[in-house]
């Protein structure tokens, strides 16, 4: 039985989006969607069907077919990334077309609505990469974390509030945060500062420009309406839409409006590459195998874990640190002296306006202190978020130990 929208939104909400969709005809043969296009817009098939294929250097493969009720580009919608497959229609469809900038301008005003879409998205998001990630791969990548500290805070004897508060410092002690990898850049005590920051800037965005679709798994396990909004004006934030009070503090920390107001984050650490000359080339099919791991392996544990197991991963091990290790990063290309500010405000970005993101996840994750199993499943959820993440700093910092010499 096909997936179908309609079937999982309100009315109210349905009705808002058929108003500002465009109506397309389309024959048979017509390519509705090209592999690699670089656009976010969204559809609706009301009839016909429509074959989805990628390709693999000469070599086309068919991944299946689209029935009326379902939608096309839900992935890009969410994900801001290039389109990663091809779409032709089967038999003769009439569509409903959705661009992504008039979809958040009808709905940005109304985030229940906006949350009711993109928890809708992830639904049908995670159906279509359950069966590309296997088990295997979390528990391989994450042997090293299976076991609990013998001192690691257990049970429900604390406050919520304690227990959290030593989950925070446990995360901010591990290595993933106070990583060699993060000092020796910090420090300039790697052979080549410039190929080091250049390799970071080709390999970081494998995992970070994920971090939407990331944010949509989340909200979707999320039972509270409560929580779903908190994390909704996180991914509208995404998307590059600052509020008044946000932009307040930037100015406050000398940074200029226009360089981030309506710059959707990948954009921002474009800006970046751009100006190290990092090779981007926009394939996630060249993603190193290392990043595609903890890439694939995060979401697994977002998508299969408990909700407490995912607040624990994308707030205690994620959010919580990001502060400490982009300060890393910016004290890092500033000691390379060749950017400026505007060049790399993706950081000092994330430095500044993080910190209320890094509140309202600890306010969820506080939520999911009340019960001694979701006070296991939140340390456990950091605890793999966390490993992943130094798993991919050891190996990022043997590269840059090797001056990169076998990696050019």
């Amino acid at each position: 039985m096909s997936w179908r929208l309609k079937e999982h939104l309100s009315p109210e909400t349905y009705d808002r989006l058929i108003d500002i969709a465009v109506p397309l005809s389309c024959p048979q043969g017509a390519v509705l969607i090209s592999e690699g296009d670089d656009n976010r817009t969204l559809f609706i098939l009301e009839s016909g069907s429509l074959k989805v294929s990628q390709r693999t250097g000469s070599v086309e493969r068919q991944l299946g077919t689209i029935e009326a009720g379902d939608v096309i580009g839900e992935i890009a919608f969410v994900d801001q990334r290039p389109r990663s497959a091809t779409v032709t229609v089967h038999k003769e469809a009439q569509l409903l077309k959705l661009v992504h900038s008039e979809v958040m301008q009808t709905l940005v005003n109304d985030p229940r609505a906006l949350a009711e879409l993109i928890q809708a998205l992830a639904v049908r998001i995670t159906q279509r990469f359950r069966n590309q990630i296997t088990e295997e791969n979390i528990q391989s990548e994450l042997s090293r974390v299976s076991s609990p500290s013998p001192t690691a805070p257990v049970g429900t004897a604390q406050t919520g509030e304690t227990y959290l508060e030593d989950l925070v410092q446990e995360a901010l002690s591990h290595p993933a945060v106070s990583h060699p990898y993060l000092t020796d850049l910090a420090d300039g005590n790697v052979p080549d500062l410039d190929w080091a920051l250049r390799d970071f800037a080709v390999q970081y965005p494998g995992y970070c420009a994920h971090f939407p679709r990331y944010l949509t798994m989340v909200i979707s396990k999320l039972e509270s309406p409560g929580h779903r909004m908190t994390l909704m004006q996180n991914l509208i934030e995404e998307s590059g839409t600052l509020d008044k009070e946000e932009i307040a503090v930037l100015v406050e920390h000398g940074i200029e409006p226009d360089w981030v107001q309506g710059i959707p984050h990948p954009k921002l650490f474009e800006r970046f590459q751009n100006a190290l000359g990092a090779r981007n080339t926009d394939d996630p099919g060249n993603d190193a195998l290392e990043v595609v791991c903890w890439r694939e392996s995060f979401y697994h544990l977002l998508a299969n874990g408990s909700p407490a197991e995912a607040v624990g991963a994308i707030g205690l091990g994620t959010e919580n640190i990001v502060n400490r290790i982009y300060t890393s990063l910016v004290r890092s290309i500033e000691r390379l002296g060749t950017l400026d500010r505007q060049q790399y405000v993706f950081f000092e970005l994330h430095c500044e306006v993080d910190d209320d993101h890094h509140e309202a996840l600890l306010n969820i994750a506080l939520d999911f202190t009340n019960d001694a199993q979701d006070r296991i499943d939140l340390r456990k959820g950091m605890l793999k978020a966390l490993g992943l993440r130094a798993m991919f700093w050891d190996w990022m910092h043997e590269r840059a130990r090797q001056q990169g010499s076998r990696h050019e």
